[in-house]
């Protein structure tokens, strides 16, 4: 039996069920609609995952759902037009999208200084969207997964320029 386990771009296996016990992945990938994150949805995407791309631009995320699902299957890419970097959109998404197999928190940001004349106030907010994004979107989608005795993947992406 083939091996139908998905990768992230950097190699990352997941869920690794044989084929016959394997339902449609469905995928939310924050700030997705360019860069990095884009990159993991084509490969997602090409490894058989239905995608739910999110940005907080809704003409962002329109170009690249419709992009993506002209490129692949239609209906396999979805949109989720949510600002990750504000508390409460982990709520929009849930709402919008209550069960996903794997969620990968791409969310980041950075301070235009050098690591020693950074704020004190930039250093609150890269922890805040860096950080707190992912621990809600984590937290809201982990809680679902428990409740529903469920299984999932969950990634996290961090970097600092």
């Amino acid at each position: 039996m083939r091996d139908t386990s998905l990768l992230t771009a950097d190699g990352v296996r997941f869920n690794s069920l044989p084929a016959a016990e394997k339902l449609p992945v469905s995928t939310t990938l924050s700030a997705s609609t360019a860069g990095i994150g884009h990159a993991i949805a084509v490969q997602l995407l090409e490894d058989g995952a239905n995608v739910i791309i999110n940005g907080c631009n809704t003409t962002g995320v329109e170009q690249a759902v419709a992009a993506l699902n002209n490129r692949f299957s239609a209906g396999r890419v979805l949109p989720l037009v949510a600002d990750m970097s504000m508390a409460g959109s982990e709520n929009i998404a849930a709402a919008a999208y209550p069960f996903i197999d794997i969620l990968v928190n791409n969310m980041g940001t950075y301070a235009l200084s050098d690591f020693f004349s950074t704020s004190d106030e930039d250093w609150q907010r890269v922890f805040e969207v860096n950080v707190w994004s992912g621990v809600r979107l984590a937290r809201i989608y982990i809680k679902a997964y428990w409740n529903a005795v469920m299984v999932g993947s969950f990634l996290f992406l961090a970097r600092w320029h």
